[in-house]
């Protein structure tokens, strides 16, 4: 059985970007973004990007495997 888009998330992360770059245990289904601001990270396939204004609270269904510690936004929790 595939897991569908739809399917709630099993499993959640606060990462913490004061100790440098943060690699992901696997490609992240979903972030969360509490203080917005410039968003660092590597996607799963097309490598690195940065989004330049994400406003506080923002919900992003990204897949990512690596966030920056570079990104001006903070407080961001990451879902599997």
């Amino acid at each position: 059985m595939s897991i569908g888009r739809l399917t709630p998330a099993r499993s959640g992360l606060a990462v913490s970007l004061a100790g440098g770059d943060v690699d992901l245990p696997s490609p992240s289904r979903l972030l969360i973004v509490g203080t917005g601001g410039a968003l660092h990270v590597d996607m799963l396939r097309s490598g690195e990007l940065t989004i330049p204004a994400v406003p506080d609270g923002a919900v992003l269904p990204l897949q990512v495997t690596r966030i920056y510690s570079d990104s001006a936004a903070g407080n961001i929790t990451v879902f599997w």
